[in-house]
């Protein structure tokens, strides 16, 4: 919901499929996360001062946000669980 805000991200994952999640959103050039292992507050401070100088990040999400605006979320998310339903079948 975020990069559909078009908003960039500091991600802070905890699991694998967060993981994946913030990978994703770093390739898109979207947000950051605070790097390897644990975050610590000196490296979530410089992921959150980078998030907030570097336009790049927002501009990278606003051009997701613009991508997507036409696309319902509940309309995508109904065909999303009617595809997952059909092939469980």
């Amino acid at each position: 919901m975020v990069l559909r805000a078009g908003k960039p991200m500091v991600l802070l994952p905890a699991h694998a499929e967060q993981a994946v999640t913030a990978r994703n959103v770093f390739e898109l050039g979207a947000g950051f996360t605070p790097g390897d292992g644990p975050p610590d507050t000196g490296r979530l401070r410089v992921a959150l001062e980078r998030i907030l100088r570097d336009p790049i990040p927002r501009r990278r999400a606003e051009a997701f946000a613009a991508r997507y605006a036409a696309e319902d979320p509940e309309t995508v998310s109904r065909a999303i669980s009617a595809r997952i339903a059909e092939l469980a079948a």
